[in-house]
């Protein structure tokens, strides 16, 4: 998707210095975070971390 979008910008797709997407590598809080909804009331599940 990445490659893609550069491309479709115009973009070089391999500059000098680009190291790719940054991840975390140690979050405070990686966690199921779980939820009710306002007007359908079941209970929804969402990926949740704490930088």
């Amino acid at each position: 998707m990445e490659g893609q979008w550069q491309a479709a910008t115009g973009q070089d797709t391999s500059p000098e210095g680009y190291t790719g997407i940054e991840f975390w590598s140690s979050p405070k809080l990686a966690t199921l975070l779980t939820k009710q909804g306002e007007y359908i009331k079941t209970w929804r599940c969402h990926w949740f971390v704490l930088k």
